[in-house]
């Protein structure tokens, strides 16, 4: 197995994270004025955890192979002393655009990548 497919691998697998939490992080923003609304989140901490405990290539592989299949369940944010957690708007514009800046830069990571090894096959660019 080569770098590429792990390298490959994760980059997708960060781009589908990076995806599901804004989605999330949207639909608090747009409910943010519902009463009785409860503000969503995505625990990735699971998956990450078994992608940092990886040993080898083939681990890596098998960890984001069953990733592909389980997708983090949305959770309620800690509720308040009224059973309710109200959308921090600030909070979640935040989020958004932490969100936003870490997909460019996976995206801008990955064309580099990509113009690399077209360099090594082609040994020109476009």
């Amino acid at each position: 197995m080569i770098i590429d497919d792990v390298t490959s691998q994760l980059a997708s697998w960060g781009l589908n994270r990076l995806m599901a939490q804004q989605a999330i992080t949207a639909q608090n923003i747009a409910n943010a004025n519902v009463k009785g609304y409860q503000a969503m989140t995505l625990d990735f901490s699971a998956q990450v955890d078994a992608l940092k405990n990886s040993v080898s290539e083939d681990v890596i592989m098998q960890n984001l192979a069953s990733m592909r299949n389980h997708q983090p369940q949305a959770q309620v944010i800690n509720s308040d002393i009224f059973g309710e957690k109200a959308v921090e708007l600030d909070e979640e514009i935040a989020a958004s655009t932490a969100n936003t800046l870490q997909y460019q830069a996976l995206v801008e990571s990955l064309n580099k990548h990509f113009g690399l090894m077209q360099l090594a096959i082609t040994g020109r660019t476009s």
